[in-house]
């Protein structure tokens, strides 16, 4: 049997399976039991925590309501300083708009409730002590009113007794002295009468002497302008000249278009000084153009008094001669000319100023200008003296010929300038000449101008113009343009020219 061998069986393997399925399962029911003793434990504290905190929540809750009371802002959110429409915010916004700290740009600057009210109180209490300290000085004040007011009534009733017995006085007074200011009003009134009468007589000698002046005064600017038109057309007719000839030709050379003068180094001669060369038989040197055969320009010094001259202008019909005058108002021997001009500087007819040539050629010649109104109305100078030998006027400028307001202005200046000028000319007997008498005793010619490709310009040489080839006078002529066949060659004309040998005539150191 199998009880009997000792070896386990089924049975027991059953019983063990329950035994131990028994135990575990006592096990876990004692864990499961036991941890939910301890959760309920759990459980319970956590609800009695829950319940202690939510009283504490209600208290501060109440709190917070109580200071929202207190405050008087029941916003629902505390929120923070910086947020609007909050507890916090509108208590700063509160502190900074009645607290008397509008500086204050962030909450942390804002002192607390506490302090405010504190600081308030004081100043309260520093104006209820000023108020106090007000209505007792009024009180005090007042007082002194009272006084003066005492003192003023008995003032006003002595004043009151002094008046009525000022006004018997005046009366008294009165009705005896009006008899008297009754006499001395009649007698101002008469003598009111007759000084009347004499002013009005006194005020129709004083009219009527008064038109007499201003006929005299205009008749006397009158006869000013007269005798200046008189006078200036009487120097027009005379020409009345002081001036000597400065020297002369000694000889002449047509075909190299050369002359040689008697003046040289030992008279301070420099080149490029130009002469107007005059008639022996002239009416007087520098008294008018009518007597000016030509101009010569000086291109080499040669001895103490001899010089070699280029001819510059010419006629054929009175030809340049040994013993020939020659004058130039820009050069003295020894001395340094000066001139004063005024004026558009126009010495080509090309209608731009030439002001900047003539300066040159006239410093060329030693001389200067002490007194010049430039183009743009500057005055430069000290003006006209005894020392200037010509008073040179050029085109003035019309004030009529320009609606432009500026031109107007500057052509008013200009004319101003002039006046002052031509007053000082004829106190310091300087005598005045146009800027064409001046060129022709300078003996002073154009320079050739250049052809300017797009320049409105013409090119023209005007009537009676010399050739510098022929010395012929020639009509008026303008360039074409084109270039005659005859140039197309190669070859050309040789022009002469001087050989740089003095004539044996021309070694004496004379003049």
């Amino acid at each position: 049997m199998a009880s009997s061998s000792g070896k386990p069986t089924a049975v027991h393997f059953s019983l063990i399976f329950f035994v131990m399925t028994t135990i575990i399962a006592s096990v876990i029911a004692y864990l499961m039991f036991k941890e939910y003793d301890e959760t309920s434990a759990r459980f319970e504290k956590a609800s009695e925590e829950l319940k202690t905190q939510k009283k504490v929540a209600l208290d501060r809750d109440d709190s917070i309501q109580a200071i929202k009371k207190r405050l008087g802002i029941e916003f629902a959110d505390v929120g923070n300083e910086e947020t609007p429409n909050t507890v916090l915010g509108q208590v700063a916004k509160d502190t900074r708009d009645f607290g008397g700290y509008p500086q204050a740009t962030a909450a942390a600057q804002l002192p607390t409730v506490h302090d405010t009210l504190i600081e308030l109180r004081r100043q309260l209490d520093q104006l209820q002590g000023d108020y106090n300290k007000a209505i007792a000085d009024l009180k005090t004040r007042d007082a002194g009113y009272l006084a003066l007011d005492q003192t003023y009534t008995q003032v006003a009733n002595v004043a009151k007794q002094s008046q009525a017995d000022a006004e018997k006085l005046r009366d008294t007074v009165q009705n005896t002295q009006k008899e008297r200011l009754d006499a001395a009003d009649a007698l101002y009134r008469e003598i009111v009468a007759e000084l009347a009468a004499e002013r009005a007589d006194h005020q129709q000698d004083n009219d009527r002497g008064e038109k007499q002046i201003a006929a005299l005064k205009q008749e006397s600017k009158d006869l000013i302008v007269i005798n200046q038109r008189f006078q200036e057309k009487l120097d027009n007719l005379q020409k009345v000249s002081f001036e000597v000839s400065d020297g002369q030709i000694r000889w002449v050379d047509h075909v190299s278009r050369l002359v040689w003068i008697n003046v040289g180094s030992d008279d301070r001669l420099t080149k490029r000084t130009t002469f107007s060369v005059y008639k022996k038989g002239h009416h007087g040197i520098g008294r008018g153009a009518e007597d000016i055969k030509g101009s010569i320009e000086v291109i080499r010094i040669i001895g103490p008094h001899l010089a070699e001259a280029r001819l510059l202008d010419t006629n054929i019909y009175e030809p340049m001669a040994p013993g020939d005058p020659i004058y130039t108002p820009l050069w003295s021997p020894g001395r340094s000319e000066v001139f004063s001009i005024i004026g558009f500087i126009d010495v080509d007819g090309d209608g731009r100023s030439d002001r900047e040539l003539l300066t040159e050629h006239i410093k060329a010649a030693g001389a200067r200008f002490d007194n010049e109104v430039l183009d743009d109305g500057t005055y430069i100078g000290d003006g006209i003296t005894v020392q200037t030998k010509f008073f040179v006027v050029g085109e003035l400028p019309d004030p009529a010929t320009t609606a432009d307001a500026d031109e107007k202005k500057l052509y008013g200046t200009i004319l101003k300038h002039f006046s002052k000028m031509e007053k000082q000319a004829r106190q310091q007997a300087v005598r005045k000449m146009n800027l064409g008498d001046f060129l022709s005793y300078i003996g002073y010619k154009p320079q050739r101008r250049l052809y300017r490709p797009g320049d409105g310009t013409p090119f023209k040489l005007k009537s009676g113009s010399h050739s510098t080839a022929t010395d012929e006078s020639i009509g008026n002529r303008e360039s074409s343009g084109q270039t005659s066949g005859a140039y197309s060659r190669s070859k050309r004309l040789k022009q002469p020219k001087s050989s740089g040998q003095t004539s044996k005539v021309f070694r004496g150191s004379g003049r």
